[in-house]
């Protein structure tokens, strides 16, 4: 009998943990078919839904103080915030909506300015597409479709282990390997960041014997705002033409309220975007 006393008072102590354990139940079983069912398990068994999960817990933990409690739900709310990505996908969009038809220039541009960021290198040291890379791909579409008559990169990676890298130089390698002629492609391997890639075009653009015919300005769609007050500043008049859009509607689904790469990647960069246009 004392036995079955202690095991009941036992249970009863630790009864809050079956919140959490009914809550993730109910997240499996409601976020539909199979497929997304398995999904959300997977999710939950990452290491960012680890800790989601152990946070979950820790919240109803037996014992645990009221103060300690306290902090431990301000995390968890953070933590949840911080890698959802409905929310990132809102803070993304309204840095993309203004360029929404911005994607094809409406008159043909002489130059288009592609900053840097859009190329990676593979473990031989090879070129490849970036997260970015549309940046690339949308100007040699451009320059195929008779939109542009010269393409200019430029760019230089500091952040890499070893020497650094020449974005320009990738993003001309992959326009040649298009099938781009050399001799419309133009390169500046200097500029570490995009304040120093406006200055050195408008310092080549205004060099040019005659005004250019329509110079562009091709970045990701999320950071052209922040581009154009950049190069507005510097004097410099170009269209801005978008490209990698990631605020494109998602549906509500139970797998989304899991912290997960895609929420803390997109609340990440919409900050960093934020930040830059209240302090450029």
């Amino acid at each position: 009998m004392t036995g079955f006393v202690y095991m009941k008072k036992y249970l009863r102590r630790f009864l809050p943990l079956s919140i959490p354990v009914v809550f993730f139940l109910l997240l499996i079983l409601c976020s539909g078919p199979p497929l997304l069912m398995r999904k959300v398990i997977v999710f939950l068994c990452l290491p960012a839904g680890i800790v989601w999960v152990l946070l979950s817990f820790a919240i109803f933990w037996p014992g645990l103080p009221k103060l300690h409690r306290i902090y431990v739900l301000a995390v968890w709310i953070i933590y949840t915030l911080a890698g959802n990505p409905l929310v990132g996908n809102r803070l993304v969009r309204p840095l993309e909506a203004p360029y929404a038809n911005n994607t094809v220039p409406e008159k043909g541009l002489e130059y288009l300015i592609v900053l840097g960021g859009g190329t990676g290198a593979d473990l031989a040291g090879g070129v490849q597409l970036g997260s970015a890379g549309d940046r690339v791909m949308t100007a040699a579409r451009l320059y195929k479709q008779g939109k542009v008559e010269k393409l200019i990169a430029g760019g230089r990676s500091i952040t890499e282990i070893g020497q650094d890298r020449d974005l320009a130089g990738e993003s001309k390698t992959i326009w040649m390997d298009l099938g781009i002629p050399a001799s419309d492609i133009i390169t500046f391997t200097e500029p570490r960041n995009t304040e120093e890639e406006i200055i050195v075009y408008r310092d080549y653009i205004n060099s040019l014997p005659n005004p250019p015919q329509g110079v562009g300005i091709c970045t990701s769609a999320w950071h052209l705002m922040r581009a154009e007050k950049v190069w507005k500043k510097h004097g410099l008049d170009a269209v801005p033409v978008a490209s990698d859009f990631r605020s494109r509607p998602i549906p509500f689904l139970t797998t989304y309220l899991i912290p997960k790469k895609r929420g803390f990647a997109d609340i990440q960069l919409a900050l960093w975007e934020y930040l830059g246009l209240l302090f450029d």
